[in-house]
């Protein structure tokens, strides 16, 4: 074997400069790209002032309602790709389905295939959901979904995760369908299963409408139905038409064909039906260019199209898609004035750590990040990275791997910020680090008139019955999203780690998507509507994250509400503010500490800054 290596300057390659991207699958143009936050977001009080590019006020889109039409308008076949799918799960909710029975997804599905839709659903094996081990660790249903279809002619293939099964999953949720003789797909972090419905009011104890059906709670011990509270869900999802719809397709058909390879015969022959297009009506200010991104090996699928085959690249024999990882990175390096990233984790680098640099998260994702804020910082001008994610893992945040995966935070944190710190000591600026890094996380807390009269008490003892106490719990960030300059966007169901980033680790889905001569489209709406859930409502100084009036509103916003959720007494007047700052202290050179009276995360014993547990494979919580 014969290596070599060629150095270039940052920013000398075509793939620096350009939105585009050497992929398996190519962008597409003449597409439609559809933004989602939260399974069902109504019109609310916060987005009063968010406008369209046309300068109309902003109306979001309801992502399951529109899932739920685009099901019942298929025709021809409808295939739905799933880390987890829940049958009894209800798309429509309240008035649309008082009894949540016309919409449950498995009576769906069934219906749609009794019609003669071909229904196929790929699912994650969960290895720990075998009937003699019960529902298993991560809860997906596997077992129980693939038993309701059994019978039907909805045809499942309930696939593991070839040698890797026992430790990294099929984590990516798309749905594909057939509308109006075109091909329509949904993509994103929203999974088909409980406790993924929620709109940005966020409710933690009057669930008894929307919530009730499928009440879910993995972070407060103690919590049930009857005593609440339950877990805040905020997403990222988005609905793609056009060319780059049949990518999706293309990718269902390329999993199906290597794990399902008995079952091939039941794929609809969608190129004879269908041909090689995929129309769209253009719209005015509407046309996007769109890209389809993957983490996957040669594992899960198959790579059919052979002049692709030079944009992948060969680990263990296996052939690699990590366009995902370097779709990030190529934005991160196109970014000329700020950065807003949600993700579930937010973990890498760990080359660049102080310590623990043999932890297999050796992704650049923080890293660029990092050397893009110091080019700007050498230039002068203004640049702006916003991070959310969640104030602690999904599950009990005393437990061994939340701790770790808390623990690897605060060291990718603590790299990040220390050589941040130490290029305003080289430059001499009158700056501190959170003044371009500023990483946040929201909680939601309610006053005493907003929880149920009949509501019972959690037992005492319990998490849940402090949060009883306090009325405040976290939001859950599961979102998956990245925008660059509001006119880039990446949205899929990749987490910021080397699980996801890795391409053979958990196989994942993307689209990164531009409006070309759009500097105010509709990334720019979607990113201010984010701002305006996060923040408590619309401002002015929302639309240039850059600058230093809109970092100090940030920042003065966050601080207040930290200051309220940090109170062992709920507020007596509502606040309709999602976000505070991280809990961490972040000195003037970078160092990351305790803040103090936030040792542990609020109504946990769970230490912020986490700690390594020894014990668990490294790849696990990486």
């Amino acid at each position: 074997m014969r290596v070599s290596l060629q150095f270039l300057a940052l920013g000398s390659t075509e793939e620096e400069t350009s939105a585009l991207l050497p992929a398996y699958f190519p962008p597409r143009a003449g597409c439609r790209l559809t933004l989602y936050q939260d399974a069902d977001t109504p019109l609310l009080p916060c987005f009063q002032g968010v406008e369209c590019p046309d300068g109309s006020p902003y109306t979001p889109p309801r992502l399951w309602r529109d899932l739920y039409d685009s099901i019942q308008a298929a025709q021809k076949f409808l295939y739905i790709a799933g880390w987890s799918v829940d049958t009894k799960v209800s798309l429509l909710r309240g008035e649309e389905d008082p009894d949540c029975s016309i919409s449950r997804i498995g009576d769906l599905l069934v219906m749609k295939a009794e019609e003669g839709v071909r229904v196929l659903l790929l699912i994650w094996n969960d290895a720990s959901s075998a009937d003699w081990l019960g529902a298993g660790q991560m809860g997906t249903h596997d077992e129980e979904t693939e038993e309701f279809f059994a019978g039907t002619k909805v045809v499942v293939a309930n696939v593991g995760r070839g040698w890797g099964g026992m430790v990294y999953t099929h984590h990516q949720k798309t749905v594909v369908m057939d509308q109006g003789g075109a091909v329509v797909s949904y993509l994103g972090g929203i999974d088909l299963t409980d406790g993924r419905f929620d709109n940005p009011t966020y409710p933690l104890f009057d669930y008894s409408l929307e919530h009730a059906q499928d009440f879910y709670q993995n972070c407060s011990p103690g919590s049930s139905a009857a005593s609440g509270p339950r877990e805040p869900w905020h997403d990222i999802h988005a609905r793609l038409e056009g060319p780059a719809a049949r990518d999706v397709l293309a990718n269902f058909q390329d999993r199906w064909r290597k794990q399902a390879a008995d079952k091939e015969a039941f794929l609809y022959p969608v190129l004879e039906e269908f041909g090689e297009e995929n129309p769209l009506e253009e719209v005015e200010g509407e046309v996007w260019v769109a890209q389809v991104l993957r983490s996957i090996n040669s594992d899960s699928c198959t790579f059919p199209s052979e002049d692709r085959l030079p944009t992948l690249h060969r680990k263990r024999g296996l052939l690699v898609d990590d366009s995902i990882l370097r779709a990030y990175i190529t934005q991160i390096r196109r970014a000329q004035r700020f950065i807003h990233i949600e993700n579930q984790y937010f973990l890498g680098s760990s080359y660049a750590w102080s310590c623990e640099q043999d932890t297999r998260s050796k992704h650049t994702v923080p890293r660029e990040i990092v050397t893009k804020v110091i080019s700007k910082m050498e230039a002068g001008e203004e640049f702006m990275v916003y991070v959310v994610i969640p104030m602690f893992p999904e599950g009990d945040p005393t437990s061994m791997a939340s701790q770790e995966i808390l623990y690897w935070q605060y060291r990718t944190m603590e790299a990040m910020y220390t050589r941040i710190g130490g290029a305003i000591s080289s430059l001499g600026l009158p700056t501190r680090p959170t003044d371009y890094l500023l990483f946040l996380c929201p909680g939601k807390q309610e006053c005493p008139g907003e929880v149920p009269a009949d509501l019972a008490m959690p037992e005492e003892g319990t998490p849940a019955a402090l949060a009883r106490r306090t009325l405040r719990h976290p939001v859950y960030v599961h979102s998956k999203m990245m925008v660059v300059d509001d006119e880039h966007v990446i949205v899929g169901t990749a987490n910021i780690n080397q699980r996801s980033m890795d391409g053979g680790r958990d196989s994942e889905i993307a689209v990164t998507g531009h409006q070309p001569g759009q500097a105010r489209g509709q990334v720019h709406t979607f990113r201010m509507s984010l701002f305006a859930a996060h923040l408590g409502g619309h401002d002015e100084v929302y639309k240039e994250p850059a600058s230093r009036e809109c970092v100090e509103r940030v920042r003065e916003v966050v601080e207040e509400h930290q200051a309220v959720y940090r109170r062992e007494e709920p507020p007596e007047e509502h606040t309709s503010t999602h976000l505070l700052p991280y809990p961490v202290q972040v000195g003037v050179e970078g160092q990351v500490e305790v803040l103090p009276g936030w040792e542990t995360f609020p109504d946990t014993q769970a230490p912020v800054l986490g700690e390594r547990s020894g014990m668990l494979p490294g790849n696990l919580t990486t």
